[in-house]
């Protein structure tokens, strides 16, 4: 005969009070005194249930190369009844902020590596832009990728140091830029990026790395066409 359950939701917090996305931690349920082998461990975004009794829980946060963890002790859980846990992460918050000009770009499209100073291929970790990323004490460089169309870059976006249960928001603007094509006579058939034709029309405004490019038009003219800091439009 199944044992009675209660049902467990565990919500992780970085240092600064914003929430950790679930799918960046892990949950594993243990024991009391018995921290050997899980019972159980899944994605943090997940609801579980476990049979009434008392459990150890630790919280990993997993987007990291060090994993810290937040232990939540002797949690109790009550047959028939849904109990929501927190846990709170003591180690640094990160938040990076990604624009290009004045324009904030969605996190959907840019990624954020973190590396320890000194080591490019020191890797520490990586989250969207705008979502926080938990880090240990150190000094660390930051690279942001966009990912974006209609054509990905990366830039290298300085240091900073991490303070263990301090929160720090960067904000970062591009050296790249949007280029909006308004006012160019004839038909645009190709935008010529890092050895890349691009098709562009009358009208797009377009996310693209730093530099100067060429763009034909089918009335055969060429132009060139430069990106960098604000909006600039052709």
């Amino acid at each position: 005969m199944a044992l009675p359950v209660g049902t467990v939701k565990v919500n992780a917090f970085a240092s600064g009070g914003g929430q950790i996305a679930g799918t960046e931690v892990t949950i594993y349920v243990y024991k009391p005194s018995d921290t050997s082998s899980a019972v159980l461990y899944m994605n943090g975004a997940e609801t579980f249930a476990l049979d009434e009794g008392t459990y150890d829980i630790r919280v990993e946060y997993t987007n990291s190369q060090d994993k810290p963890s937040v232990w939540i002790r002797g949690a109790k859980v009550a047959a028939g009844k849904h109990h929501t846990l927190r846990a709170d992460f003591q180690a640094t918050s990160i938040t990076t902020i990604v624009k290009a000009g004045n324009e904030e770009l969605p996190g959907k499209d840019v990624q954020v590596y973190y590396y320890r100073e000194g080591n490019d291929s020191n890797y520490a970790g990586a989250v969207i832009a705008g979502a926080p990323a938990i880090l240990e004490s150190g000094r660390y460089r930051i690279k942001v990728e966009y990912t974006g169309k209609p054509v990905s870059f990366e830039e290298w976006a300085g240091t900073f140091t991490a303070e263990s249960g301090k929160a720090v928001t960067v904000e970062y603007k591009l050296k790249g830029g949007f280029v909006r094509f308004r006012n160019v006579s004839g038909e645009l058939r190709g935008l010529s990026v890092r050895d890349v034709e691009i098709r562009v029309n009358t009208g797009d405004k377009v996310l693209l790395p730093h530099g100067v490019y060429t763009l034909r038009t089918d009335e055969g003219d060429v132009l060139t066409v430069e990106a960098g800091g604000a909006t600039i439009e052709y």
